[in-house]
């Protein structure tokens, strides 16, 4: 399953209100290139932004940022920091056991440690 980005729910929500670019820049006093930036992915709004572009766009800043109006966006996001600090402290756990083991075991460790943190590459991001 794609996960669509901020950049194309901005898109979507600006098209479905009949706003240009200008016009969401006008309302947040910027100029459309800076809204041109958000909407091609190079990057995104600040924080106090996010209240205004609610009211223009009719949409929730939870909807804008994870495509969802309720919290489900906020625990996926959740979720996947605690598996990644998970991969990250078994990681450093073979990594400290390396410092204490002979060659052979260092070798295996840190092939371990390897193959903690490639896995984290498969997590899925928003």
């Amino acid at each position: 399953m794609e996960k669509i980005s901020f950049a194309a729910r901005l898109i979507e929500a600006r098209t479905q209100n009949n706003l240009s670019q200008s016009d969401i820049a006008r309302g947040l006093g910027i100029s459309p290139q800076a809204v041109q930036k958000w909407e091609k992915g190079e990057s995104a709004p600040r924080s106090t932004q996010f209240e205004v572009l609610e009211r223009l766009l009719g949409r929730s800043r939870q909807w804008l940022m994870f495509g969802s109006d309720d919290q489900f966006g906020m625990q996926t996001l959740v979720h996947e920091i605690n598996e990644l600090r998970s991969c990250i402290e078994q990681s450093l756990s073979c990594i400290t056991a390396a410092e204490h083991a002979d060659n052979e075991e260092k070798v295996h460790l840190i092939a371990a440690a390897k193959r903690i943190l490639q896995s984290t590459k498969d997590l899925p991001y928003p």
